[in-house]
């Protein structure tokens, strides 16, 4: 069978994003290692845009795309188009926003939905049509059967064995390796040598993908994988590298690196609480090229990290920053931006991150995605219905602070963290640049040509008191441009009425104490009394 998958690229209307990382499709390396005997292509939106020509050149029988919440309506597009070339091609959608908001793609042209994680669902699907059986009869696939309406097949156990999934098939689209990057590494891949999370942030439902359960690939596994990437620099996509619970494996792994003699960097998202309870694995792993690391420190007060069910402390968070630059590794820190927030807290948090001295500092507005807690408790006061605006930049909430004064106090946290105006951003580009090779300076230089423009439309579009806000502007034109277009409908997940994944039975699982369980009926009452949503 000839099978197509096609990554799409995110919407004009989204800040960030392509900006900070292109990662290599690691989605469709994976299930095309899944599928070794048929014909299967990648094509990368985010570099071609012939998506006419490459279905009437490789006449694929099937096309899949993938999906987070932000790209939703570019998956469907993509998809419409397909059958709108070829009625008679398969279209399969998968991916985070399929996996907790299926009924977003209820289309008829969309044939199904993977729900969860994609490997054997599409392995099943791919030999139900060549037997000529109904897509019905493949475990864990949602069936669109009217408008917002889904039929699911049988459930797939969101517990498995990590290692059955193949070692992803890196050698589609060799011209584009080079250009993929992750911050200032670059060429950079990624690879995941773990899926799941043992917190239970508000804010964040990747712990449900798995039934909040680990997932591990085992030790030579990982290493397996290491070796087959041809690039120096690999970044963990992993949820969480090294949970509590699994120090010995994460050790493991790095004894097995030097024992191969394998020369690359690495870069990992961990927890702030670990690294405190475990120093001499940052130190240990040091030694087999590990050079970065990635905090979620989420906010600088300890009321805050409580209410977003962090279950850490801004002492534990201080603590690991310092173990970890005493070993002379580079920490990326992510702080949330809640829409509560007035002019003091943006001035307390500018000064906190400048204070602890990170390396990449990052600052994303709190975003209720489908499938969370968040969502569930806070659906009803979404203001910004449309997900192209979702992309941890804009506030879909309503702000405290006027809109344009909320924006232009987020835009003074990126600028005072990265322009050479202030000492902090003075200090954190030197930083960059001393610790990036000659092809990631050159990165670099480039990502800052493309942005000094950006920064001149924002002075001349308010004046010169606005002189290196150009994020104000940025932001401020796309909401008022978006919103004036009014060109999506209202998805499912976004109406009122809807709860996504979280159903009675998600609740009554160890995840959701009685303080939740009450917020969340709360909410529901709430639902009631509104009327649905028309599409905007």
């Amino acid at each position: 069978m000839k099978i197509l998958f096609i990554k799409p690229r995110l919407s004009s209307n989204t800040l960030g994003g392509m900006d900070y990382s292109i990662c290599e499709p690691l989605e469709f390396e994976t299930l095309a290692a899944g599928l070794p005997d048929h014909d299967i292509r990648i094509l990368d939106l985010r570099f071609d845009s012939d998506l006419k020509g490459q279905i009437e050149r490789f006449k694929p029988d099937m096309v899949g795309t993938t999906s987070m919440s932000v790209n939703v309506y570019a998956a469907r597009d993509i998809l419409r188009k397909v059958k709108s070339i070829d009625p008679a091609i398969t279209t399969i959608v998968g991916g985070y926003h399929a996996t907790v908001a299926p009924e977003d793609f209820a289309e008829p042209y969309i044939d199904a939905i993977v729900i969860g994680q994609g490997v054997d669902a599409l392995r099943d699907a791919v030999r139900a049509l060549e037997a000529g059986r109904s897509l019905e009869s493949v475990h864990g696939l949602a069936i669109p059967a009217g408008p917002g309406v889904v039929k699911r097949t049988a459930k797939r156990n969101k517990v498995f064995d990590l290692d059955s999934q193949p070692i992803p098939v890196r050698t589609f689209n060799p011209h584009h390796r080079k250009y993929y990057f992750c911050e200032y590494w670059q060429p950079c891949a990624i690879m995941r040598a773990s899926i799941g999370c043992h917190a239970r942030c508000s804010f964040c439902a990747l712990w449900d993908l798995t039934d909040g359960k680990y997932l591990t690939h085992t030790v030579n596994r990982v290493v397996d994988e290491i070796q087959s990437i041809p690039e120096k620099y690999v970044f963990f996509n992993d949820d969480n590298f090294m949970p509590r619970g699994h120090e010995k494996r994460v050790i493991e792994i790095r004894d097995e690196i030097l024992r191969r003699g394998i020369d690359k960097e690495y870069y990992f998202s961990t927890r702030t609480d670990m690294v405190l309870a475990r120093p001499d694995i940052i130190e240990k792993w040091v030694d087999a090229g590990l050079r970065r690391v990635f905090f979620g420190l989420e906010a600088n007060d300890n009321d805050r990290l409580k209410s977003l069910n962090k279950g850490l402390s801004e002492d534990i968070n201080l603590k690991a920053i310092k173990i970890c630059h005493a070993n002379g590794i580079a920490i990326t820190g992510c702080f949330i931006v809640d829409p509560s927030f007035t002019r003091e807290d943006f001035l307390r948090l500018t000064e906190y991150a400048a204070r602890i001295n990170l390396n990449i500092v990052a600052f994303l507005v709190l975003t209720p995605h489908p499938g969370t807690i968040l969502h569930a408790v806070r659906r009803h006061e979404i203001i910004h219905p449309n997900y192209e605006l979702w992309d941890h930049m804009h506030s879909v909430f309503k702000t405290n602070l006027p809109e344009k004064e909320f924006y232009r106090e987020y835009a003074k946290l990126w600028m005072r963290s990265y322009t050479p105006m202030t000492w902090d951003g003075a200090k954190r580009a030197g930083r960059m640049l001393r610790l990036s090779s000659a092809a990631q300076k050159l990165h670099l230089c480039r990502t800052v040509v493309s942005i000094f423009p950006k920064i001149a439309l924002g002075a001349a579009g308010h004046g010169a008191n606005a002189a290196a806000n150009w994020m104000n502007w940025a932001l401020g034109r796309k909401i008022e441009r978006v919103e004036r277009g009014r060109s999506h409908p209202l998805l499912p997940s976004l109406r009122p009425e809807s709860l996504a994944l979280l159903t009675e039975e998600n609740m009554n699982t160890e995840y959701f104490d009685d303080e939740k369980k009450r917020l969340i009926s709360n909410a529901r009452e709430m639902d009631k009394n509104i009327k649905p949503a028309a599409a905007f």
